[in-house]
């Protein structure tokens, strides 16, 4: 565990979304009736106040809004992230009590899974497409009993949302409008996340496998002030094998720690911790035969603020098409 922060008394937090930038997460505060947002970098919580009990929230993929599903209030909060201006959209009155809820990728609509159930309403079977450039229901959709969870494709085609009491998964064609199959998938499914397989790669025959090896796997960067700024080092990756190798997935330890991937022209990154930043682990970077690479490490002395002065071991971890695992290590003594 790196870092760790309480909500307010009796708050409640059940779901939460991070901006596209990686700075924030929106947290829905069910009994808080609020939505919690967290400066991950300082770790400092703030609370927007709602009309309701908020269940899960969204981000708008170009950040422009942060969203809450307002449960008993039967409405969609939408909170202008700049001008911190708060609005709703309410739903039909036929609605029970929206869930889940997920942003088109061009950030004009939001699905809304309409549930119920909970909290001694009736099922609902409908599921909610909201305009928010428009600020109304653009669409009620008929799916499954109790829609719970929603996810939208990155492609914007289909949306795809968990039916509680059905015990199936609903897909919406979002041109038409309207569910188009239902897939049995078991009791009382709850979320739904969607995996493009970017970093699986075919492996390649022996003959042509690539061989990736660092010119150096350790580095000491010494003493460092905890408020000199940033410390750089960068490590050379070459290929010296019979055949391309493909670089699949990049991470490090910390999240101090960041590593960007320079191959001629290109260049990738930042890669950090997974889980944390927002930062991307997926590289899908081939270096041909013979060819070469350069990983840039920098590492924030004062990410962890007082209590992270002393010595510490930082790690950046390469990954390889063909199952090879490089390690690289670094030393780092922070001082006051």
């Amino acid at each position: 565990m790196e870092k760790e922060i309480n909500t307010e008394k009796g708050g409640e937090p059940h779901g939460l979304r991070i901006s596209p930038d990686g700075k924030t997460a929106y947290i829905a505060m069910l009994k808080g009736k609020s939505i919690g947002v967290l400066d991950i970098q300082k770790m400092t919580l703030s609370y927007v106040p709602l009309k309701g009990a908020a269940v899960q929230t969204g981000v708008t993929p170009d950040g422009r809004y942060a969203l809450a599903s307002v449960y008993d209030a039967k409405s969609l909060a939408i909170y202008d992230i700049v001008s911190q201006k708060l609005s709703y959209v309410d739903l039909p009155k036929e609605a029970k009590g929206p869930v889940q809820i997920y942003p088109t990728p061009d950030s004009r609509f939001v699905y809304v899974a309409d549930q119920g159930y909970y909290f001694n309403q009736p099922a609902s079977d409908l599921v909610y497409k909201i305009d928010l450039r428009e600020m109304k229901v653009a669409e009620t959709i008929k799916g499954g009993m109790s829609p719970h969870g929603v996810a939208v494709s990155q492609d914007g085609k289909f949306a795809y949302v968990t039916n509680l009491l059905s015990g199936d998964l609903s897909v919406i064609d979002t041109a038409l409008g309207k569910e188009i199959a239902k897939i049995k998938v078991g009791k009382m499914p709850n979320g739904v996340s969607l995996f493009y397989g970017e970093g699986l790669v075919a492996p390649i025959s022996e003959r042509e496998s690539g061989n990736l090896k660092a010119e150096e796997t350790a580095f000491d960067f010494g003493n460092v002030p905890m408020y000199g700024g940033k410390v750089k080092h960068n490590f050379t990756l070459k290929n010296d094998g019979q055949g391309p190798v493909k670089i699949s997935k990049i991470y490090t330890s910390c999240m101090c720690t960041e590593a960007t991937l320079i191959s001629g022209k290109s260049k990738k990154g930042p890669f950090g911790m997974p889980g944390h930043g927002g930062l991307v682990t997926f590289a899908k970077q081939e270096i041909g035969e013979g060819g070469e690479a350069t990983l840039e490490v920098e590492v924030d002395p004062a990410a962890h603020g007082p209590q992270g002065a002393g010595p510490a071991k930082k790690v950046v971890y390469i990954e390889t098409d063909d199952s090879q695992k490089i390690q690289l290590m670094m030393d780092i003594n922070v001082i006051r």
